[in-house]
């Protein structure tokens, strides 16, 4: 067994324990079942159960590494069909397929590769869902969570950040509007212990660079304001 192979099975298991093996992308394990469609084209067959392992694998490798969002999580399946570079099952380069079809067979060839590939994020997407592997809504919470403990932004900022990991607007909106977030006394710790490491500059400049990085925190305009009034007036 290569390095590799025994590194991602042992994370998967410290991660997910015996629960693993259902993500083994095999039909008879909880995996969707393709035996409905027929073989020889992408999205059907062979084609699709290689598809559904490979990136099934390598989504339980990412997990084992650190928790991600399921649009995160899209992305990275993405990149990595990109990197198999496969139109077919049974080993063929979509390079080398394109350079040998014509005209509307390259075409429809390349679209239902396309369609492929989509089916196949999604179904794994849906089963790690269903596995509790991934959850946004957990996600969101223990982000807020951990940054506010380990390094703390505004709620704009954080919305900011959530937004850029693929959590819907609505699911963002709704937890701040949920969980009142005491902004004005986080400004003012940071804002404190920032006073600490600009001592010696020039109180004509400490404004200023206290006003930048408050900022820079994703804390609203209001609450910069307010905080820099309190400290040096």
């Amino acid at each position: 067994m290569s390095t590799l192979k025994k590194i991602f099975m042992l994370n998967s298991y410290k991660r997910f324990g015996k629960k693993a093996k259902h993500c083994s992308g095999t039909v008879s394990e909880g995996s969707p079942n393709f035996s409905k469609y027929g073989a020889g084209e992408p999205g059907s067959g062979e084609f699709a159960k290689w598809q559904y392992e490979k990136l099934m694998g390598y989504a339980l490798f990412l997990l084992g590494i650190r928790r991600l969002t399921s649009q995160e999580m899209v992305l990275r399946l993405r990149k990595r069909l990109k990197k198999y570079g496969r139109a077919a099952g049974n080993g063929e380069n979509i390079d080398d397929v394109a350079e040998n079809a014509n005209g509307a067979d390259a075409e429809d060839s390349a679209k239902k590769t396309a369609v492929a590939n989509e089916t196949a994020i999604e179904k794994v997407i849906e089963r790690l869902k269903e596995l509790k592997y991934i959850n946004d809504t957990e996600y969101l919470s223990d982000f807020v969570e951990n940054r506010l403990k380990l390094k703390p932004k505004g709620v704009r900022g954080m919305k900011f950040e959530l937004m850029k990991k693929g959590i819907k607007n609505e699911d963002i909106d709704k937890y701040f509007s949920e969980n009142e977030i005491d902004e004005t006394g986080i400004a003012l710790d940071l804002a404190e212990r920032k006073m600490k490491s600009l001592a010696r500059v020039p109180k004509d400049k400490q404004k200023s660079r206290l006003i930048m990085f408050l900022t820079s925190r994703g804390f609203k305009g209001q609450t910069v304001y307010d905080i820099i009034d309190k400290l040096f007036n």
